[in-house]
């Protein structure tokens, strides 16, 4: 009481001086500019600090000025969690004017992520495994039959659909995928576009789904449905086989059994 209030200043943009109320000469607003003329002040005015916290830890400190921006290539990676993705919690690294504690935030993994086309009620067209977040999709696009190159397939194989599946990198070289054909009649194939080349992918039946397990981010692949030689061409693809395979297994068996041995045909 009886005190006199004189030469206070301050910086901000939403508050006032005394009681809501600013004063000239005794609490009065100036700029951040204003306030460097003055001189003498500690440093603690002049740099300011944004620490970078991950599990109680702080993984990094930057420096900036008054009102400045924190580049995106300055903001340190969020040490990696088994089974989650993290991301800087409230993160506002532009015009910033105060020291700020940035703190990470992890979340469980996506593991599935599914296609927006249905094909029995809820039961979605294509799913894949990975880890994904929740600003991950796929992106699942039906290619038009009239899109279809001839000779791609032996004749009596008949192309049923042919996809294209995008899907978000995630740092892993495969993915296993499951699509639902539009019928589980006669003998299902996948066949995969690997370096301009259709391959015949390994896969298996897991209820109405058949799951196979493509590389890369972008997976083009075809329904096929074999025809009435299919089976043959398997059986005869055995016979080379062993055809080939007979003669290395024979002669291995001279070899174990000693160098004069003979093999004797009827």
């Amino acid at each position: 009481e009886g005190s006199v209030i004189r030469n206070n200043y301050f910086v901000s943009s939403v508050l006032a001086g005394i009681d809501g109320i600013s004063y000239a000469n005794r609490a009065e607003p100036i700029t951040y500019e204003e306030l460097i003329a003055i001189g003498g002040l500690p440093s603690v005015f002049m740099k300011f600090k944004a620490r970078f916290w991950a599990d109680g830890k702080i993984v990094d400190m930057l420096e900036f000025s008054y009102g400045g921006c924190i580049a995106q290539t300055d903001i340190p990676k969020i040490p990696p969690k088994p089974g989650h993705y993290g991301r800087w919690k409230g993160l506002d690294v532009t015009n910033v004017t105060c020291d700020i504690e940035v703190h990470a935030e992890y979340f469980p993994y996506i593991t599935v992520l599914e296609s927006c086309l249905k094909r029995e009620g809820p039961l979605s067209a294509v799913l894949v495994e990975g880890d994904f977040t929740d600003e991950d999709g796929l992106l699942v696009n039906q290619v038009a039959e009239t899109a279809w190159e001839d000779g791609l397939f032996p004749d009596d194989e008949e192309v049923l659909e042919m996809w294209i599946v995008s899907i978000p990198e995630d740092g892993n070289s495969t993915h296993t995928v499951r699509f639902m054909p539009p019928e589980k009649a006669g003998n299902l194939a996948i066949y995969v576009l690997e370096d301009g080349k259709w391959a015949q992918a390994k896969s298996r039946w897991d209820g109405k789904y058949m799951v196979f397990e493509p590389a890369g981010y972008v997976v083009t692949f075809s329904l096929v449905k074999a025809g009435l030689f299919y089976g043959k061409r398997l059986a005869l693809l055995g016979a080379v086989v062993i055809a080939a395979v007979l003669p290395l297994v024979v002669k291995l068996v001279i070899r174990k059994n000693g160098s004069s041995a003979s093999v004797q045909s009827e």
